[in-house]
Order: structure tokens, then sequence, then C-alpha cells
């Protein structure tokens, strides 16, 4: 199974939710996606939703770091939610990525947290 990928607007927010196996073969789409909604340049916070990815890689994580730098350099808030995935958040903390990105358990929490 590939990846499947959802943009929804959440008043000024993008939500960017990502289902399968975010591998070599989905993660530079899925990267133009990220880049494009990061050209947008809307004023709210752009949410990459992992919650239902099976299947994360190396070439998914530097897509998602990727999209991490072009954000920070472009003062763009970006949050990462893992849900209750656990076998992406090990992924992440043992690669040492968890205090790379702002990490959230749902959707709505990052949300929240970003209009503060």
């Amino acid at each position: 199974m590939t990846a499947t990928v959802q943009t929804t607007v959440v008043d000024e927010h993008r939500v960017l939710s990502i289902a399968g196996e975010l591998d070599a073969a989905a993660s530079p789409a899925i990267g133009e996606q990220v880049q494009r909604l990061l050209d947008e340049r809307s004023a709210g916070t752009i949410v990459i939703d992992l919650s239902d990815v099976s299947f994360l890689d190396s070439s998914a994580l530097t897509m998602l770091i990727q999209a991490r730098n072009r954000a920070t350099a472009d003062s763009i808030p970006l949050a990462v939610v893992l849900d209750d995935n656990d076998r992406v958040e090990k992924l992440i903390k043992i690669t040492g990525l968890s205090g790379v990105f702002d990490l959230y358990p749902n959707v709505a929490d990052a949300l929240r947290e970003e209009r503060h």
C-alpha cells in the first residue's frame, strides 16, 4: 500500500493527513505537497498528521526534516501529529528527532497550541 494524503483547511491552518506507507516511493510527491503549502505562506500553522502512517523510512524522515527546515527559515509554524502511532513515534525518538519537531497527540491539540 502506498501513502495517500488529504489536505484540509481549519481556519487559517493547513492540515496534511497522511495514511499508509510513507516510503521512498511516496515521500517525493508528499514532500512536494508540503513545499506547496509552505509556498502559500498562509498565516497559520502547517500540521502534518502521521496518525495513520503504517510505515516510515529514512526518505520520509528526510522529507520531514526538509519541511521543518524550510518552515523554520520562513517563520511558518509546523506541527507533527503522531496520535497513538507507536511505530512512527519510536522511530522519531530513536533518531533523536523528537526534539526537532513540535509533536502533538492529535490535530486538535496541535491547532489549539499554535493558536496561543
